[in-house]
């Protein structure tokens, strides 16, 4: 697990510009990993679009969102939507 040190002896202002770039770091890390999941769901329903059932129906589809979770990683838990 990679650990974070904050080191306020870099920033003149005590430490709230690291809080400030730890927090845009959360928001990018959350919206590329929201990417790649909803990436992976895409390309599983395009590779099974062909397959049916019985009836006719699609085996794989879309059914929504499950609750938000939480991703541990370096900067702490980050939370997304899974598919």
């Amino acid at each position: 697990m990679i650990e974070v040190k904050r080191n306020k002896g870099i920033f003149s202002d005590g430490g709230t510009s690291w809080f400030i770039l730890e927090e845009v770091l959360r928001e990018g890390a959350q919206k590329m990993l929201q990417a790649a999941i909803e990436q992976e769901v895409a390309n599983f329903i395009e590779e099974h679009k062909y397959r049916k059932d019985d009836n006719g129906h699609r085996l794989a589809v879309r059914n929504g969102y499950m609750p938000m979770r939480d991703i541990i990683t370096g900067l702490g838990a980050i939370k997304i939507k899974h598919e």
